[in-house]
């Protein structure tokens, strides 16, 4: 029993492969068609010669100076920009002291469970983290935080309205 399958298997073998040649052959060219045998044309590429090379503009590096920053809260952008002069108080004028609303800007708060944290000057801070000057971000709730400063004083600073600042 096992050879007459063999030898169906075979017989079944030699069918597709015949059937293969047959179908090859006839897709071929068409009895009676002419086949062309002009070359392709030259396409003179020697007059695109200049367009292969780079264009000036992105070889040029902008090198950083001295006197310029790159902000960190745009991350788009690539260049650093130039340093902006700050006005000097008069010799004659007093140091006002800042408050709290002045030396924090929360822009918004984000709370997920357990994890609680805020947008302080632009940079996001999570509860207990400390914040640049070394004051800690201590309580976050919706329309408020509380920032801890060095010393131990709590601040309560209200997040900012939209259009104000």
């Amino acid at each position: 029993m096992a050879e007459r399958i063999e030898r169906m298997l075979g017989a079944a073998a030699a069918v597709i492969v015949l059937a293969g040649v047959w179908g090859w052959r006839t897709l071929g060219t068409p009895k009676g068609a002419q086949v062309a045998t002009a070359s392709v044309p030259n396409p003179n590429l020697a007059q695109l010669a200049p367009y292969t090379s780079p264009l000036s503009d992105t070889l040029r590096a902008i090198p950083a100076s001295r006197d310029s920053i790159t902000p960190r809260r745009d991350p788009f952008l690539g260049q650093p920009m130039p340093r902006v002069a700050e006005e000097k108080p008069a010799e004659d004028a007093q140091p006002r002291p800042r408050n709290s609303a002045e030396t924090w800007r929360v822009t918004t708060t984000l709370m997920a469970g357990n994890r609680r944290a805020a947008l302080i000057n632009d940079e996001l801070v999570y509860v207990g983290d400390p914040l640049p000057d070394g004051s800690r971000l201590t309580t976050v709730e919706r329309d408020h935080v509380v920032v801890t400063d060095q010393k131990g004083a709590a601040h309560t600073v209200a997040v900012a309205k939209e259009g104000n600042g």
